[in-house]
């Protein structure tokens, strides 16, 4: 691994070939910020290929669903005796 990030930085015609690697090779192992550095890198060197682009894309969309969802689950709802004292308010009834 450590050569591979040495290719990325230093390397001259293998390097956009590291760099890909190296975007995966982070993917999998849950390094996000790393993978979307390499292919922030890779759009900016080669804006003609929609390939990284596209990929960039997928990884902020997979970024920011992620984000939302946590935040939804951190919204609360009502408890069940809100939930049921609304209902019998508003002259509703529940079956269960």
């Amino acid at each position: 691994m450590k050569q591979l990030e040495i290719a990325a930085r230093q390397g001259d015609y293998h390097r956009p070939f590291a760099k890909i690697l190296l975007a995966l090779a982070a993917l999998r192992e849950k390094q996000a910020d790393l993978a979307r550095t390499e292919l922030e890198d890779l759009v900016h060197e080669f804006p003609e290929n929609p390939l990284f682009a596209r990929e960039l894309a997928m990884r902020r969309k997979l970024l920011l669903t992620s984000i939302l969802s946590a935040q939804l689950e951190f919204i609360p709802g009502p408890s069940e005796a809100e939930f049921d004292q609304t209902n019998k308010s508003e002259g509703r009834t529940t079956s269960s």
